[in-house]
């Protein structure tokens, strides 16, 4: 595997939260810090996290992280700051709602 840019991202979330990712992005790193959350792929079943536990989302289909299957999100991730080779970020993160 070559990486060609990098994102990072963090968010302190309460529940009820949910965070739809539809940027088409290839691999997708979501860590829980503290609690749990659930991963839920568009075609297959929910994968629970806990504290700790790191899993790598294969793209680019969409995808929710969430606190508890069944929360609704409110916005959806449309387009992530991608880091390019050099530094440079071409492309602004954007919540839509």
């Amino acid at each position: 595997m070559r990486a060609q840019g990098s994102l990072f991202g963090s968010s302190t979330l309460t529940a009820p939260w949910a965070l739809h990712f539809v940027d088409g992005a290839p691999l997708t790193l979501c860590t829980v810090i503290g609690g749990e959350g659930w991963i839920v792929p568009q075609d297959r079943p929910p994968v629970r996290l806990r504290a700790g536990e790191t899993v790598i989302v294969r793209g680019p289909a969409p995808f929710t992280f969430v606190d508890e299957v069944g929360t609704l999100a409110a916005g959806r991730v449309r387009r992530v700051l991608r880091v390019a080779r050099g530094g440079r970020h071409p492309a602004p993160a954007r919540l839509e709602r």
